[in-house]
């Protein structure tokens, strides 16, 4: 009876022991960071790699800020431009983006360039869904920071969830 018990609390021992390592990750526990990409500059590889991505076209004047791209299991991509109002409507249409522009409230979002948006006079916003030519549905969202009449700073961001 007592190496019957012996017995079983090693097997139990042992099978909790298998299911342990079994279970656990070599390296990564959230599994996130293989293949994992975060780069930011104003590369005009990585400015291709984003309008592209999202289905961007960049209107004649737009300066680029920065770009970033932030890609593990989901992929981000970011732009922050500088624009004029009608750079801003060129965009927007030539870009195919449907949805209108609404003012938005704090809490805003951190921005990857340019001042921040709670200093900002008038913050708009959209947001729509867009399927890119990989086929995949990339989230779009346009963050407007219009500083003075004639010079708007544009965030954009896309991203497939």
């Amino acid at each position: 009876m007592i190496r019957v018990r012996h017995s079983l609390r090693l097997g139990t021992a042992l099978l909790l022991l298998l299911m342990a390592v079994a279970c656990s990750q070599n390296g990564d526990p959230v599994g996130r960071t293989t293949n994992a990409r975060i780069e930011t500059s104003t590369s005009p590889e990585l400015i291709k790699e984003a309008t592209a991505f999202g289905g961007l076209v960049l209107p004649p004047g737009a300066e680029v800020l920065q770009a970033r791209v932030d890609s593990a299991l989901d992929t981000r991509y970011q732009l922050a431009l500088r624009i004029d109002p009608d750079g801003l409507t060129k965009l927007l249409a030539d870009s195919h983006f449907d949805k209108p522009l609404i003012k938005a409230y704090p809490p805003f979002e951190e921005v990857i360039a340019g001042p921040s948006l709670a200093t900002s006079p008038l913050v708009l916003t959209a947001q729509d869904r867009y399927q890119n030519a990989e086929g995949m549905s990339v989230y779009r969202t346009v963050i407007v920071d219009e500083r003075d009449p004639s010079t708007w700073i544009v965030h954009l961001s896309m991203n497939t969830t």
